[in-house]
């Protein structure tokens, strides 16, 4: 990642990263949290209640019948995984305007790349 962040460092201001103006209140930022947090649940009771749902707990609980079915599972898992990782990064979006300041060393240390790469080896 930081090879990546470095090459781009006309966008990302490469090793020294990138400084934002400081908010002068705290509240917008809280705002905008808890409007995510609010998407956040509205997504997944429509997500539960549409036919879009009823196919993920299909794959859930039987891939292989849902298939049988006509259900596009590998298509399903990918839209599935693009909402679940969505929020996440609006979020960290959030968090790196309340931060005020990004740059590769700080945001992904050695440690955290290791311990990111063992909990998904152990946890899939």
């Amino acid at each position: 990642m930081r090879a990546l962040v470095s090459y781009f460092d006309s966008f990302t201001g490469g090793g020294s990263g990138i400084t934002l103006p400081a908010f002068v209140s705290i509240l917008p930022l809280y705002y905008a949290m808890g409007g995510v947090a609010l998407a956040g649940v509205l997504i997944t009771y429509r997500i539960i209640t549409s036919r879009f749902g009823l196919r993920l707990i299909s794959i859930r609980e039987d891939e292989l019948a849902a298939e049988a079915m006509g259900i596009n599972t590998a298509h399903l898992k990918l839209y599935a995984f693009l909402i679940s990782a969505a929020l996440p990064g609006i979020v960290g979006g959030i968090y790196a305007r309340y931060v005020s300041h990004i740059e590769p060393i700080g945001t992904f240390p050695l440690l955290t790349t290791i311990t990111m790469i063992v909990m998904c080896l152990f946890g899939g």
